[in-house]
This record gives structure tokens, C-alpha cells and sequence, in this order.
């Protein structure tokens, strides 16, 4: 016989090693040195097992434990032990405060095969764990577990998370082989909070649901506030052999400060961003008249430097993809765009590269449509956000394709224009303006130019009465000028506006100058059938009168 600390006492006989004894606990167990048989009986009554918890690292936990294990059988044949566990108590403590509570747990092990017909786990007042199952000893597994499990327990087992509060239930099945586990678990998440580390704020008011697959991680509608400050955070990480292969989340602030003590000086965001929707819509000031091309805007502001020392020296290296083209859509176009950008440098100096190019739109120049050919914007300044722009646009005015170019830098936006067939510049603009050429502003058969005067009213009557009729509801607008050749008398402007006020009445109101003075004259029209209309006049020299006109109209 061995006595080994006066706790366990060793004996041999016939080739058979008999151990005896135990400390708070009883022991019994026998093994054959040639058939390799062995029995164990462990008894247990209100045993402390706190020194099996320190060698475990918890050295804050103390325990205690009633009840009764067996187990026998032959090394030679594992699969074909038996055995049995009927604890009746099991209590595991923090200081005073009782954590986990069990009673009547069973477990079964037979023909290679354990089982658990189910154990009821009381976690500190309000919580609760059912788990049942069964495995072998070769690793296939079916265990399933639910319950509510109070976040404050996981304080009391680290330092890791301190003030946690709130609960989580949950429900977990595991299936498969040990080697390869199907692990498939949904975890809802009710008011929990708690201080995060590092960052010795508290989160709070977090709800949400987390599924886990052997696929991926699921995070749905997590919602929660960090001080004064919220959040949303859903998304999900792909999973290949239970380990991250891919990341996409996303993540909603409002109004959310981090404060990190004894932040390093220099950190870095990188990743990407995508763009669901974007738009641009301020209008821009365009000089036509200086020099056709340089555009006036205000100055930009300096943007004011951030002085918070983690953010100051964040280094940034984004990359932007997008769901929908970005719309540039304002006084000047209408642009579909697709960007393919990298933003870097850091927060304070933030820099962009990469090329944008116009899928789609209209430049509109002079109340004309332009329809875009091709457009690119290109980052390529080092030193500041500021794109290079080479745009070019087609318009078809009668028999002429007028093209428009756009290129330069938003300080510096040059205009060139082209057509087919080729004419002058000057012949473009006044295409585009009055849609006739210089040459076609020269009066007809005879060949006499046209005075400036009378240019000057052709170009407003084109360019002008549109805009009137739409701003006011007006009808008709007509402006005539007309160049009188003798030297005593004046040149005449008339000017007539109107308004159908039904299908055969029609009311015009007409200013002129003639000889000098100002005449105001009311007409109103009466349609008698399409062609036949009489008209009546009154004007301010005291003038009345009518008469029938008979209109027909062709070309």
C-alpha cells in the first residue's frame, strides 16, 4: 500500500491497481494491468471545487457540487464504456453573488454514445438555460440549448466588459462532427449596454438580433447609443471554416463622439464607400460675354482645420463604388456620371483620384440642349480636390451640327465651338441665338443690311417672348421695331401683348412710339368662323374703329 498526502491510498494485488480515498469527495477505482478493465466511482457531498476553478484561471469563483459519477469498461474497447452522472447540486459563486444553479443534472454514457436528457441552468435571478443533447466519442454532436441570458454575468466572469446590463435570449444548435461543427445560432439582443473597452464610454439602449451560420455572421437592425450619441449597425461577415473571409456592414451615426484615452497619434481609415444615390444641383454663374468660357464663381472657403490630435493625423485610403451614377443636374446640365475615385491623404487634407466619366446628358448653352457625346472628369491634382473636365456636346440646328467642348478646370472652363458644315464662330452663336447665320440677317431680295436696331429686335423677339408667355400666361408677345428714313422723325418700337380668353375672343393690349409720342391702343378680336375675324380698336389719341380680315395662312 502508497499513501500519497494522506489523501489517496494505492494498492496492488493480482495485477489489479486499486486507488481509494479523496479530499471533500470519495473515490473508488480499480484497473486491470493486463485486460486494461477499469471501474471509477467519484461521490461528491457539498464538495468545494474552488481550487479546480483557480487551476481553470478563475481564481475569483468558488464552487460546490453534490451528486455521483460511474464509469466503467476497458481500454481496449472505449466505445463500449459505460457510465452515469446524477449531480444533484451545482453552485458556482462570484464573492457572495450566486451565479449558476442546477439541480437533478443527468448525463448517460453507453455504447460510445453520451447523453443528456436535459439540464435546467439558473443564471443569477433572472436568467435561465435549458440544454439537451447527445454525442459520441468519436465527435458527432446534437446538443441544443435556449434561454435568457442576463448580460450582468458576464461582468462577474471578466473585466473585459464592466457594467454590462440587459439580457440576451438565445437559441443554439450544434450538429455534426467536433472536427467540423454545424453551429447555427439566433441571438436577440434586449436594452443591453455596457462600458466599451478602450473607449470608457457607455453603450446603451442596444437591441438587434445576431444570427450565426456556418456561413456567416448575420447582424439585423442593431440599434443602439453610444452617451448622447446613436447608431445603427447591420450587414454581415462571410465565414469559411468559422473564420472571417469577408466583411460588409453598415453603419449609421448620428451625432456620435468617440473619446479614446491616450489615443495614438496617427491612425488609419481605410475600406470603401458606396454610394446608393448622390446629386448635385447648385447652379453656376457663367460670364458668357468675358471671353466665352471663364466662369465666375465665388471663392471657396477654407474649411476649418480639425483639432482633435486622433482624427487630425487620420490617414484615409477609401475607395468609392456606387449603385446608381452620381447626377449632376443644375442650370447648366444634366449629367449622369460614373465614378471610380479613391479618397486619401487625411481628414484635415483629404485629396481624391481617379477618373469620372458622363454616361449619359445634356449641356444646356443659351436655352439649348446639347446631348453629350463623351465626358470624363480626371482627379489628377496632388495638391487639391479639383477635377480636370473635357466634355463634348452636339446640337442640330437646321441643316448644321453644332458641337460645344468643355474642358479645363472649374476656375478655368473654356467653350469652344465647331460645325458641320464649318462656319465662323460668330455664325454659331447667332445660329444658336436667332437660328439664323450673320448672312441671313441681311434683308431678303434686295440685299440691304439690316439696321442694329432692327438686328437687336429680331434677336429678342426669338429669344425673349418664350420666356414672357411662360412667366406671365400670356398669349401673345410681339415686339416690332421699325426704321423710319426721314430726319424729323423718330424710329418706331411696338410692343403687343394679348390673351385668348376663349376659343373666338381675343383681348391685345399694344404700345408704340410714333412721331415722338406714346400711343396705347386696346384691340379686341371676335372669330367668326376659322378664316373670317372682325377686330375693334380704341387707342389714346381718341381713335375708334374695325373692321373684317380675312387670314389664310400657308407656306
Amino acid at each position: 500500500e502508497v499513501f500519497i498526502d494522506d489523501q489517496f491510498q494505492i494498492e496492488v494485488t493480482d495485477r489489479t491497481v486499486y486507488i481509494s480515498g479523496g479530499q471533500n469527495f470519495t473515490l473508488d477505482a480499480a484497473y486491470h494491468l493486463q485486460t486494461q478493465a477499469f471501474s471509477v466511482s467519484a461521490g461528491f457531498d457539498n464538495t468545494n471545487f474552488t481550487p479546480y476553478l483557480k487551476i481553470l484561471g478563475q481564481s475569483k469563483l468558488n464552487g460546490f457540487m453534490t451528486g455521483k459519477i460511474q464509469v466503467n469498461g476497458n481500454a481496449k474497447t472505449l466505445d463500449q464504456v459505460k457510465g452515469s452522472a446524477d449531480i444533484s447540486r451545482i453552485e458556482i459563486f462570484s464573492n457572495q453573488t450566486e451565479l449558476i444553479r442546477s439541480r437533478d443534472f443527468k448525463a448517460f454514457l453507453k455504447d460510445g454514445e453520451i447523453s443528456i436528457p436535459g439540464v435546467r441552468l439558473n443564471l443569477l435571478e433572472q436568467g435561465v438555460m435549458e440544454i439537451k443533447g447527445n454525442g459520441t466519442l468519436n465527435g458527432d454532436l446534437d446538443i441544443k440549448a435556449h434561454g435568457t441570458i442576463p448580460l450582468e454575468i458576464i461582468s462577474l466572469f471578466t473585466d473585459v466588459f464592466p457594467n454590462a446590463a440587459g439580457e440576451v435570449r438565445l437559441s443554439l444548435g450544434v450538429n455534426g462532427n467536433l472536427s467540423q461543427p454545424d453551429l447555427r445560432a439566433d441571438a436577440e439582443i434586449i436594452n443591453c449596454g455596457m462600458t466599451v473597452p478602450g473607449l470608457l464610454q457607455q453603450m446603451h439602449n442596444l437591441n438587434g438580433s445576431i444570427h450565426v451560420t456556418p456561413e456567416a455572421i448575420v447582424l439585423d437592425n442593431i440599434r443602439g447609443m453610444l452617451d448622447s450619441g446613436s447608431f445603427e449597425l447591420s450587414g454581415a461577415i462571410d465565414l469559411k471554416a468559422y473564420r472571417p473571409s469577408r466583411v460588409g456592414l453598415k453603419l449609421k451615426a448620428h451625432d456620435l463622439t468617440l473619446m479614446i484615452p491616450d489615443t495614438l497619434e496617427k491612425s488609419l481609415v481605410s475600406g470603401y464607400i458606396q454610394m446608393i444615390e448622390g446629386k448635385y444641383y447648385k447652379n453656376i454663374r457663367l460670364n458668357l460675354m468675358g471671353s466665352l468660357g471663364k466662369k465666375s464663381r465665388e471663392e471657396a472657403l477654407v474649411a476649418p482645420e480639425i483639432p482633435w490630435p486622433f482624427l487630425k493625423n487620420m490617414a484615409i485610403d477609401i475607395t468609392t463604388r456606387y449603385r446608381q451614377p452620381f447626377v449632376i443636374d443644375n442650370n447648366m446640365a444634366l449629367l449622369a456620371i460614373k465614378p471610380d475615385l479613391r479618397i486619401y491623404g487625411s481628414v484635415n487634407h483629404p485629396l481624391i483620384r481617379g477618373r469620372a466619366q458622363v454616361e449619359s446628358g445634356t449641356v444646356y448653352f443659351q436655352k439649348k440642349e446639347f446631348n453629350v457625346k463623351k465626358g470624363v472628369f480626371d482627379f489628377i491634382n496632388p495638391y487639391k480636390i479639383e477635377p480636370t473636365i473635357d466634355v463634348l456636346s452636339e446640337i442640330i440646328v437646321r441643316e448644321w451640327t453644332i458641337f460645344l467642348s468643355i474642358s479645363g478646370t472649374p476656375d478655368n472652363l473654356k467653350f469652344n465651338f465647331s460645325s458641320n458644315p464649318s462656319e465662323r464662330e460668330e455664325d454659331i452663336l447667332s445660329l444658336l441665338i436667332t437660328g439664323k447665320t450673320t448672312q441671313e440677317l441681311i434683308a431678303g431680295e434686295g440685299g440691304l443690311s439690316l439696321s442694329p436696331g432692327q438686328i437687336l429686335a429680331d434677336v429678342l423677339a426669338e429669344t425673349v417672348q418664350k420666356q414672357i408667355k411662360d412667366a406671365t400666361g400670356l398669349d401673345i408677345v410681339e415686339l416690332e421695331y421699325k426704321e423710319v428714313g426721314e430726319a424729323e422723325a423718330s424710329d418706331e418700337v411696338k410692343v403687343t401683348v394679348g390673351k385668348e380668353l376663349s376659343r373666338r375672343i381675343t383681348v391685345k393690349y399694344v404700345m408704340q412710339t410714333k412721331n415722338a409720342k406714346v400711343i396705347q391702343q386696346v384691340i379686341t378680336e371676335y372669330k367668326f368662323l376659322e378664316k373670317l375675324l372682325m377686330n375693334t380698336f380704341h387707342d389714346t389719341e381718341g381713335h375708334y374703329g374695325g373692321g373684317l380680315q380675312f387670314r389664310f395662312e400657308f407656306r
